[in-house]
């Protein structure tokens, strides 16, 4: 049976967020303390595979290459073999044996696996009787996830709450995998959603229903070095920049003839964040606002995907795809290579980890000929499972992931923009004393702000769009030729949910 409820917005709703920022000073990476107390940390298996989360800003192949929450629609499988347990207990409640032991499905970096560990301690001591056992999906994204996710829940072992996407909510929800939480909503008056950012909880709420409680929001937003910019005698960009300014100033700031090559966008080219944003700005979505029919053919869509392409092709202001696969740091912005770069905040606690001899700072998504600005977002969120033998408990944890003392420490951490409205604006309302100056940037994007397909075979959906552009990323074909050859399936998958 089809899900009843698909769903488009405009988050104009957001514009509220003017004058808010995230990630702010008070804290950084390194203010992660990880495990204390009395909480013991094991863990069980290790992995040598780059989350999402930390990867470089390059103009890798990828459907999407931006924060957290984005970067978290990875195609990637991640197999029962490829997790990280973290067994994460209370040396009170494990010598009584008394209390109840809950499950966590999580993923990411290592920084948030710390940070998760850090909740586990904080958690368990305002709730003894609560033990959490997290297991740590190792390569993470929204995909990998599903995957685990579904064989534990077909094997009836799913895990008592777990780590969600927008892009995948839908379709558990029409599986029946989520708890149903307005009964928790319902009874307990100590969380509301209207403290949270509409986009982030609406993600999650089907029939009415509310599946979820957000963790995050996540959009692309531009990078830029200074240096490179007084080099090349250019102003630095603003929120006037369109996107033949960036076109034209990146082609300005490219020099391959440098010691170590600069490309003046170092990418991500291939970004659904990217090219949507554009061809929103310039009048269409990528599919209709039933989420019945693909609008890939529509003018607006193939020049956006076209005039990424060119970065590569034409103007060689952005690595190939035959460069990345010789170098995969070509045009890396957070690895000196690159003067300009798309990607969503957290790539901030990346460079600054890294303490580079150069200056960054932020700036908007570019604006069409006629000003008009718009930028693709995505969500993650926690989640329940309805098998659950401890349903108030598991509230109690997923409640506790996405309330003010968490969404605090994951927007110190300088990872995610956190869903609470009140605890972004505090963390962002200043000017950023170090790099990036104008962090303020990361929050104001989401005025206006426009999220993807709520449809349950989204995953599979991206898939096939990845399979569809690849040669044009690969400069084997046009965006029209690519879109003429492909949009076919596109059509099919998404009328599976009339």
């Amino acid at each position: 049976m089809a899900l009843p409820v698909t769903r488009r917005r405009l988050l104009s709703s957001l514009g509220l967020l003017a004058g808010a920022s995230l990630l702010a000073a008070c804290g950084g990476a390194a203010g992660v303390s990880g495990t204390s107390g009395s909480v013991t940390a094991s863990v069980a298996a290790t992995t040598s595979a780059a989350p999402a989360t930390t990867a470089a800003v390059t103009g890798a192949s990828s459907a999407v290459a931006t924060s957290s929450a984005a970067s978290a629609a990875s195609s990637t499988t991640a197999s029962n073999a490829a997790t990280t347990t973290v067994a994460a207990t209370s040396s009170v409640a494990a010598a009584s044996g008394a209390g109840v032991t809950l499950t966590y499905l999580g993923q990411g970096a290592t920084i948030e696996k710390t940070i998760y560990t850090t909740l586990v301690d904080n958690f368990h001591k305002a709730n003894p009787d609560i033990t959490i056992n997290i297991i740590w999906n190792a390569k993470g994204g929204s995909a990998g996830v599903l995957e685990q996710l579904t064989t534990m829940v077909a094997g009836g072992s799913g895990p008592d709450t777990y780590w969600t996407h927008a892009y995948i909510g839908a379709g558990l929800y029409k599986k029946g995998v989520p708890m149903v939480l307005d009964p928790y909503l319902a009874q307990d008056k100590s969380i509301k959603l209207d403290d949270y950012y509409a986009a982030a909880y609406q993600d999650y709420a089907f029939d009415g229903k509310h599946t979820a409680l957000p963790r995050e929001l996540a959009t692309d937003i531009m990078f830029y070095r200074l240096d490179l910019f007084d080099k090349a005698g250019i102003s630095y960009p603003d929120a006037k920049w369109t996107w033949d300014d960036l076109s034209a100033k990146a082609k300005q700031l490219t020099d391959l003839q440098a010691a170590t090559p600069i490309f003046g966008y170092g990418g991500p080219v291939t970004s659904q964040l990217m090219y949507t944003s554009m061809a929103l700005e310039n009048g269409s979505d990528i599919v209709d606002r039933q989420n019945l029919k693909s609008l890939f053919p529509n003018a607006p869509v193939v020049e956006a995907i076209q005039y990424m392409a060119d970065f590569r092709y034409k103007a060689h202001s952005a690595p190939t795809a035959a460069e990345l696969t010789a170098n995969k740091n070509a045009g890396s912005f957070t690895q000196g290579q690159a003067a300009i770069a798309f990607s969503g905040y957290f790539t901030s606690a990346t460079i600054n980890d890294s303490k580079p001899s150069w200056h960054y700072d932020l700036s908007n998504m570019p604006v069409n000929s006629a000003g008009k600005h718009v930028t693709a977002s995505a969500t993650s969120a926690h989640s329940a499972w309805s098998g659950t033998k401890h349903g108030q408990e598991s509230w109690q944890w997923v409640k506790y992931l996405s309330g003010t003392e968490a969404c605090t420490l994951f927007g110190q951490s300088n990872l995610l923009i956190p869903a609470i409205k009140s605890v972004a604006e505090s963390l962002f309302s200043t000017l950023n004393p170090t790099d990036p100056h104008h962090r303020k940037i990361a929050i104001d994007e989401f005025a206006d702000a426009h999220g993807f397909p709520i449809v349950a075979n989204w995953t599979d959906i991206l898939n096939a769009i990845t399979d569809m552009l690849t040669p044009v990323w690969n400069g084997t074909q046009t965006a029209k030729e690519a879109i003429d050859a492909g949009n076919a399936k596109i059509d099919a998958l998404l009328k599976l949910n009339a």
